[in-house]
């Protein structure tokens, strides 16, 4: 597993990433051409710092910065529906019952989910 495999797979844990002291350099020189076109990629996609960005580039292949408007409305209603999910096992679980039209409602909005989420995966697949 390549570091910044294992940094990815620890920060989809909850893990901050182990950081490691830079001790190696590396020159590159560059034409004022490609430091302006290096620059305007870095503003892009929202990095500041040329060596983080040179480094993602170099390390993981590339930096996607993708604005899908799609995208935040299926996490917010996965959150919407994980909210309402998390009551009626509230509910459920103090001996209560989860009225059917509760259930319904949540199952309906889990089916929104799925449709949203597939419509985003279809245009994903478009890159």
């Amino acid at each position: 597993m390549r570091l910044s495999e294992k940094n990815a797979t620890m920060a989809a844990a909850g893990a901050a990433p182990k950081k490691q002291a830079k001790s190696k350099a590396l020159y590159v020189k560059i034409s004022p051409e490609e430091k302006a076109k290096i620059e305007r990629n870095m503003a892009l996609v929202g990095i500041a710092n040329a060596s983080a960005f040179v480094r993602r580039m170099c390390l993981d292949g590339g930096i996607f910065k993708i604005e899908m408007p799609e995208i935040r409305e299926v996490s917010r209603l996965m959150s919407i529906t994980a909210n309402n999910v998390n009551q009626l096992a509230r509910r459920a679980n103090s001996g209560g019952h989860a009225c059917r039209e509760d259930v319904a409602r949540v199952g309906a909005q889990l089916a929104e989910c799925r449709e949203l989420f597939g419509k985003v995966m279809a245009k994903l697949a478009k890159f």
